[in-house]
């Protein structure tokens, strides 16, 4: 397999990975990727020391899911979102606004913690999750677009608030760090989802038509196209500078 990015590691840190048995091998098989790993999981446990999140119940993934199951009458962009991924992407955007804050807002410790996260570390947990949270959310406004005459988006909207949710986090998380841009486009890509969310559940052809206008000229889904290739760069970029720190 390709080397994994980011955000394999990461879903893979929570037990989420698509592809467990093969990422395995592969760090067993490839240094880099295996100090890489080893790298985030010092990372992401320092995290969880440094300011535990108050998560949400083990079944908060399986209630979601059953109040939405009955409508599911085809597989479509939410499949990603099954009961256990949406409860660890939850929990992975609540990890991740922590771990700009604790270190901005929290008393400093007395004496510090052993360990701490860095200011490079947290910056690239914070790319990997926000490319992965941009490239689900892109997948959801275009499914909506896409669609042609009356239609019923309750389901929709239910996960649309989900992704709300998130993006609230991760848009906090890219103010703390400094990272205006990426907190603009959220700011930008959440007002496109809360109307989403607040429109009513049941369009007529009409209403479809006039939401899918006014969101081709708020530009958001080619902001997210741009914005997540450049993401995208800066992570291979950064890849490239702990493979060479590696070598």
């Amino acid at each position: 397999m390709d080397h994994p990015k980011d955000e394999d590691l990461i879903l893979h840190y929570y037990g989420e990975g698509e592809d467990a048995l093969s990422l395995e091998a592969h760090l067993a098989s490839c240094e880099g990727c295996r100090e890489a790993y080893a790298a985030l999981e010092r990372d992401l446990a320092a995290v969880l020391e440094a300011l535990p999140v108050p998560a949400r119940g083990e079944d908060y993934g399986r209630r979601v899911w059953q109040r939405l199951s009955p409508r599911l009458e085809r597989r479509r962009w939410w499949e990603i979102l099954a009961p256990r991924r949406l409860a660890a992407f939850a929990s992975i955007a609540a990890l991740v606004v922590a771990a700009f804050l604790v270190g901005r807002y929290a008393p400093k410790p007395q004496p510090a913690p052993p360990e701490t996260v860095s200011e490079q570390a947290r910056l690239r947990i914070l790319l990997a999750d926000v490319g992965e949270h941009l490239e689900r959310c892109q997948r959801a406004v275009i499914e909506l677009v896409n669609t042609n005459g009356a239609v019923d988006i309750s389901t929709e909207q239910a996960w649309t608030e989900e992704l709300v949710a998130a993006n609230r986090l991760y848009r906090r998380a890219a103010e703390a760090a400094g990272e205006r841009t990426m907190a603009s486009v959220l700011e930008e890509l959440e007002r496109t989802l809360v109307e989403i969310a607040n429109s009513p559940p049941k369009l007529t052809s009409t209403d479809l038509r006039e939401l899918r206008q006014r969101i081709a000229e708020q530009g958001i889904l080619f902001k997210l196209r741009v914005f997540g290739s450049q993401l995208e760069a800066r992570e291979q970029a950064s890849a490239r500078e702990r493979a060479r720190r590696t070598s």
